[in-house]
């Protein structure tokens, strides 16, 4: 048997915060909806341009580089995650390892170096936990990881 893949949960360290104001959203909503408002987009956006860097957007506002040499998967699709927290930004190099990056482009930092490139596009090779703590990723899988099943009593 041979281990193509394997998932492998990486701790991470941030704190998630609480939201700014309470509430989920819908009053604004509603308020837009009762007086016609028109709505700015909103949100962060995560994205790996043709040229391998990385770059995070919010809203409208103009889109920050935040990291680079970013790794292509065998259909041309880049793997790259926001912390749920919004502080940080994971994405696979072309050279094998996962960087997470903060939201600003700062502290680089590579947390392993056996992501499976082949895996991306064909699978969800990237996902944070929901406190921004954790990354899981698609590691490549190796011979050592497979049980030895000559010596399994039948």
């Amino acid at each position: 048997m041979l281990v193509i893949a394997s998932v492998v949960v990486v701790p991470h360290g941030s704190q998630a915060q609480e939201p700014d104001e309470p509430g989920d959203g819908r009053a604004l909503d509603e308020e837009q909806a009762r007086t016609g408002a028109r709505s700015q987009p909103g949100g962060a956006v995560a994205y790996v341009s043709a040229d391998r860097r990385v770059w995070l957007g919010t809203g409208s506002s103009e889109p920050v580089e935040v990291g680079a040499l970013a790794a292509f998967g065998p259909n041309g699709q880049a793997a790259v995650a926001i912390s749920s927290t919004g502080e940080s930004v994971a994405y696979v190099r072309a050279d094998g390892s996962l960087a997470v990056v903060g939201s600003d482009g700062s502290g680089m930092r590579v947390v392993a170096t056996d992501v499976a490139i082949d895996a991306i596009g064909e699978a969800p090779v990237l996902a944070w936990d929901g406190t921004g703590d954790q990354i899981a990723y698609v590691a490549r899988g190796t011979e050592d990881q497979v049980e030895d099943s000559s010596t399994r009593p039948p």
